[in-house]
């Protein structure tokens, strides 16, 4: 998004009038709602929509909306860290970029073909 966007946007949220709590000057901070702003216009259709359909719905008890959308209490508490700390970031795997501890290096599997090649060769076995 463009500078130029990115301050038509600023002013509009601090022109506007929303309701007598006056949110838009008051409760909102007005960099994270322009963060959020960009990250939801990057956002696909579908992902919008799963978005907004858990903030959009029907006001409900914690522990019915944990059961409606299948979640432990620790799950939620887990989640709400992260959006606290990343906004509407995904969540990523700690381990992602972390090799397997039952992974085999390359060279390794490289000696064991030949080892095999070599056995059925001194042996008498059929390659195919």
């Amino acid at each position: 998004m463009s500078e130029q966007n990115n301050q038509a946007f600023l002013t509009k949220i601090q022109q506007m009038a929303c309701c007598n709590k006056k949110c838009f000057s008051t409760s909102i901070n007005h960099n994270k709602a322009l963060k959020r702003f960009c990250k939801i216009r990057l956002m696909s259709a579908i992902e919008k929509n799963i978005f907004f359909l858990g903030i959009l719905e029907v006001s409900v008890c914690q522990k019915a909306w944990l059961t409606i959308y299948a979640i432990g209490k620790s799950k939620w508490e887990a989640i709400q860290t992260h959006y606290s700390k990343n906004d509407i970031n995904p969540i990523v795997h700690s381990l992602k970029e972390c090799v397997s501890n039952h992974a085999i290096k390359f060279e390794t599997i490289l000696h064991i073909l030949m080892f095999i090649r070599n056995f059925a060769i001194q042996h008498g076995l059929p390659s195919t």
